[in-house]
């Protein structure tokens, strides 16, 4: 049955305010919008409609953070990350496509709300959690990747981005190790993940999903409505990011990733 009215703009106000509270994490953790969002739209939608639905959403907020951001891109690290998370976007989101959904391993009730674990959450969950913690042990030693760490994260976090939408934590996981300053975090972070989202949105929309959204009043509402939370709780992150150092921020975002990890592969996000 079609929510009423009233339950309608209760449900939107609701994404909005998850879009609000996401977007500004994101801009400090690297990661967060789709995490939160793709369970939300998830309970009102079909699953690769709802991831579909999400990467545009994700897709307006990482543009915003881009024009925000954008004198302070890191293009040597760009340019090692960018093609190789499209490559993995690629083939992630075909993969999506053609299963459908991502096939559960198992789900448990949370606050009224059944979750799924899945093979991919805890895959990307145990790895998020464990590189994080080794970030965090390092202290305040130099930091610094490899051109085949910077590529193989990128093609990582291409891939899991295609296929489940949790890109964010894995992107983040290799640029905190680069060693960006916090503006060139974010703004690097921006770029990659605008080159994700328009890779998989392109194989979505072959698939119908993006096609089956424009024709649905419904699902453009909540895309509307997490849109605008977003982009405010951009500019709340965007004042959150100007007090913090390098060092804050590794730490800030090493905790984060840990706490994500845990999440995602519990199936809670």
């Amino acid at each position: 049955m079609p929510p009423s009215g009233y339950d309608a703009i209760v449900e939107l106000l609701l994404l909005a305010l998850l879009g609000a509270v996401a977007s500004a994490v994101t801009i400090v953790s690297g990661f967060g919008l789709n995490t939160v969002l793709v369970p939300a739209f998830a309970v009102l939608f079909p699953l690769p409609l709802a991831i579909a639905a999400v990467a545009l959403v994700h897709l307006i907020a990482s543009a915003i953070r881009l024009v925000i951001f954008r004198a302070h891109i890191n293009r040597a690290i760009a340019l090692q990350f960018v093609p190789w998370a499209i490559l993995g976007g690629i083939v992630g989101a075909l993969i999506l496509e053609l299963l459908g959904a991502v096939p559960v391993i198992t789900t448990y009730p949370l606050f009224g709300v059944t979750k799924s674990i899945t093979a991919v959450k805890v895959v990307v969950g145990v790895t998020i959690a464990l590189l994080s913690l080794y970030e965090l042990r390092r202290g305040d030693q130099p930091a610094g990747l490899s051109r085949v760490g910077i590529s193989a994260g990128a093609l990582a976090s291409g891939f899991f981005g295609g296929l489940s939408g949790n890109q964010g934590a894995i992107r983040s996981t290799v640029l905190i190790h680069a060693g960006l300053t916090p503006l060139g975090f974010a703004a690097t972070g921006a770029l990659a993940a605008i080159a994700i989202d328009l890779t998989r949105l392109v194989v979505y929309g072959t698939a119908g999903s993006i096609s089956s959204i424009l024709a649905d009043g419904a699902i453009r509402d909540a895309i509307t409505a997490a849109t605008i939370g977003a982009i405010m709780g951009a500019l709340v992150g965007r004042r959150l990011l100007a007090t913090m150092s390098s060092e804050r921020l590794r730490l800030v975002v090493g905790w984060s990733l840990v706490a994500g990890g845990v999440l995602i592969g519990t199936g809670a996000l």
